[in-house]
């Protein structure tokens, strides 16, 4: 707040933050998995596999903390707060930024991966949506993730990965349904 908040920064830090959502990452990495040469197929396949396991856990530590928001009272960062709708320990965006780039950092190198985990982490405190102990959780939670998925695939080999359409709910567009074995 105050002196920190930038205009540029206002507009382009919800972009940021949507490129951690796990959806978001799971299109990219799914789309990496079927349409890449062989190294990026079976990295892609292994950042999917961690991407399942995150948002799994994701929801699991957040019922367990059950933390307000900093834009819900910015006054504490309060805990086992069950009077509010949304909980925010650890910051789910984090933990599949840091998931994924744990998996392709280790491949190709985490020079790059690691920094733009820290900027969605960061677009998360900007945006007032997680406080910073949201983000530190997330981010070691997303790390262990993505070396068990790593660590998961060289015991067993990679996740095996296929997509199929399945017919929508409402009868209009079909969806994409991936199949993960692991």
């Amino acid at each position: 707040t105050g002196g920190a908040r930038r205009a540029w920064l206002d507009h382009s830090m919800p972009a940021v933050s949507a490129l951690g959502d796990g959806l978001m990452e799971f299109g990219f990495t799914a789309l990496a998995a079927k349409l890449g040469g062989p190294r990026l197929a079976g990295t892609s396949a292994v950042a999917v596999q961690a991407l399942c396991v995150v948002a799994v856990y994701s929801e699991v530590f957040k019922y367990a903390a059950w933390s307000n928001r900093p834009y819900q009272d910015d006054t504490q960062h309060k805990l086992w707060y069950f009077s509010q709708s949304t909980q925010g320990m650890p910051s789910g965006h984090t933990f599949s930024a840091f998931a994924v780039a744990e998996v392709y950092g280790a491949e190709y190198g985490r020079w790059w991966t690691y920094p733009a985990a820290c900027l969605i982490a960061y677009s998360r405190v900007y945006n007032q949506a997680h406080w910073p102990s949201d983000v530190v959780a997330g981010a070691a939670l997303g790390i262990a993730a993505g070396v068990q998925a790593r660590h998961q695939a060289e015991v067993q080999g990679e996740p095996s990965l296929r997509f199929s359409l399945a017919p929508s709910p409402s009868g209009q567009t079909p969806l994409m349904v991936a199949h993960v074995s692991f």
